[in-house]
């Protein structure tokens, strides 16, 4: 009930340390008392015991101090011939170890706090962003400076930029959108809304390409024709599935992928500091060819390239197409981090491991053929599939969302934007963690308890009386027997080395004395009882009076 009445409550509440200690003492209690029950409870049914049948002296000096010694428990003789006794001892020593559970079953944990809102706070927060459409102070220039793409000496599109090629690394050898920093606090959340590319992926039968020999093909990718087209370039990937160990494949596997231009949707979560991300990508449009150029601005019918330091304006265009900057400068952006990725996938890998061995990136600026260094791949030199490429539609799309969501971990500030927070305040409370492990365990001991005080009740009324273990309790029941008074006479100074063996092999039962009773005058001396040899006692008779006159 304690531990109940402190489940949830906040530690301020209730002093840690004093809660120790109380259950200190709840432990300690109940440990002493089932203990003194179980020791009262072992002595009465030890007395009964020695009523019973005749047992050594050694054997009894053994059960007398078993509840002190626990050695005394490994004794064969007392397993042997007071196995119930030996149990009842054992259990009594057993009695601390349900103890042990609940000085851990109530901890200190992590908890929602609760506000006016609920389990969490409403707030606003700066946080990191991408803008697609962001064209810095308005100038050229500065247009150029954040547009993801570089461009030539003719301002024409060159290729991605290397900041943008590097964020794509970063993605493909962890497989994980890169991490940045909670602008809110350890617990809490986020949604953010953007635009870039995705694929839409297909797995199809038969090559998208022609291939000399698939059998040493492992892995082959390319892009369509890559010029200013008002057509998509969809990416086609052969994978031969046996070479390549592709997990539940066979023969070869086509994948074609379309790029779009795309809604982005993201949740962004922290709980205790560590993020996760939810995102839900709309496709608009698919991302045509012709978005890959250069801005022009249409002046009295000519088209050239503009100083850095010219505004850029609603009469800018794109690559001489009738479509305004504020529409084709996300595509173009967006087009940047497709490119990105492509650049790493496109190429060629034959006969990995062997002899003939052939990796190729057919991306004609700064190849680099990353699919064997990616999260997608593993390279096992002495397996039987040697290189294993989990490659799907699913995970190309994956990775494509992956990509885009970690250009926000690009952002030098200027694409920050205000948004709504939800944070989920979190304070420390008391956690009742095992609630069935303490009950078993102090319910499982109470009953064994109760048994045992059971049994013990029905010793004492067999018995006729009560029992004690103290010292009166053994020097009123070891006189009246010669072979006992013959045989404690060699060992009278005490100590286990000073004990006869002739004492120790004695066997002896507690009964009354035989002619122990004479007729004095006109009356019967009292009946004695004591322990004695089975030729010197007799079963003592409930109810009779020993020990004086009848």
């Amino acid at each position: 009930m304690f531990f109940r009445t402190l489940n949830g409550k906040p530690i301020d509440t209730f002093n840690q340390g004093l809660k120790a200690n109380i259950n200190t003492a709840f432990v300690f209690c109940f440990n002493s008392s089932l203990a003194a029950a179980l020791a009262l409870a072992y002595t009465q049914r030890l007395w009964y015991l020695f009523r019973s049948k005749p047992l050594k002296a050694a054997t009894i000096d053994r059960l007398f101090s078993i509840l002190r010694n626990p050695a005394n428990l490994a004794s064969f003789a007392v397993i042997r011939h007071a196995s119930l006794e030996w149990f009842f001892a054992l259990l009594c020593w057993c009695v601390p170890l349900a103890t042990i559970i609940p000085t851990g079953a109530l901890i200190v944990s992590s908890d929602k706090a609760f506000t006016k809102y609920g389990n969490f706070e409403m707030g606003t927060a700066n946080v990191k962003s991408y803008n697609a459409s962001f064209r810095g102070n308005g100038s050229y220039g500065d247009l150029l400076d954040w547009q993801l793409a570089r461009l030539d000496a003719d301002h024409l599109y060159l290729s991605p930029k290397r900041e943008l090629i590097r964020a794509v690394d970063q993605v493909l050898l962890s497989g994980q959108i890169i991490p940045w920093e909670s602008p809110c606090g350890q617990n809490c959340s986020y949604s953010l809304n953007f635009n870039g590319p995705s694929y839409q992926c297909s797995e199809e039968s038969g090559p998208q390409f022609d291939i000399d020999d698939p059998r040493e093909i492992q892995y082959k990718a390319e892009e369509a024709i890559r010029y200013r087209q008002s057509v998509s370039l969809p990416l086609s990937i052969l994978v031969n599935c046996t070479n390549s160990g592709v997990p539940n494949c066979s023969g070869t596997l086509s994948i074609r992928c379309i790029p779009y231009y795309s809604k982005y949707n993201i949740i962004v979560r922290y709980v205790n500091g560590v993020r996760d991300i939810s995102s839900n990508v709309t496709r608009i449009e698919e991302l045509l060819g012709y978005h890959q150029g250069n801005f022009y601005k249409q002046k009295q019918g000519s088209l050239g390239p503009m100083a850095l330091n010219v505004t850029v304006g609603d009469d800018w265009y794109m690559n001489q197409e009738d479509m305004q900057v504020s529409y084709t400068l996300p595509r173009s952006n967006a087009f940047a981090i497709k490119d990105a990725l492509i650049s790493r996938l496109v190429g060629q890998v034959s006969e990995l491991g062997h002899e003939g061995e052939t990796v190729n990136s057919t991306w004609p600026r700064d190849p680099c053929l990353m699919v064997l260094e990616s999260a997608l791949s593993q390279y096992n030199l002495y397996g039987a599939n040697k290189w294993v490429l989990n490659m799907s539609a699913r995970a190309l799309e994956e990775l494509t969302h992956n990509v885009s969501i970690s250009v926000i971990s690009l952002d030098r500030g200027q694409w920050s934007t205000k948004v709504s927070t939800i944070k989920t305040p979190w304070i420390n409370v008391y956690q009742f963690v095992t609630p069935r492990n303490v009950i078993l365990s102090y319910a499982s001991a109470l009953l064994l308890g109760l048994i045992i005080i059971a049994m013990s009740l029905l010793a004492l009324r067999k018995n006729g009386v009560t029992a004690a273990d103290g010292f009166l309790q053994i020097l009123t029941t070891t006189n009246g027997s010669t072979a006992v008074d013959n045989a404690i006479a060699g060992g009278c100074i005490g100590g286990e080395r000073n004990f006869p063996k002739e004492l120790k092999d004695l066997e002896l039962v507690y009964g009354e004395i035989k002619g122990g009773r004479k007729f004095e005058g006109d009356e019967w001396s009292a009946r004695w009882a004591g322990f004695g040899t089975r030729s010197e006692v007799a079963p003592l008779t409930v109810g009779e009076e020993y020990g004086r006159p009848g």
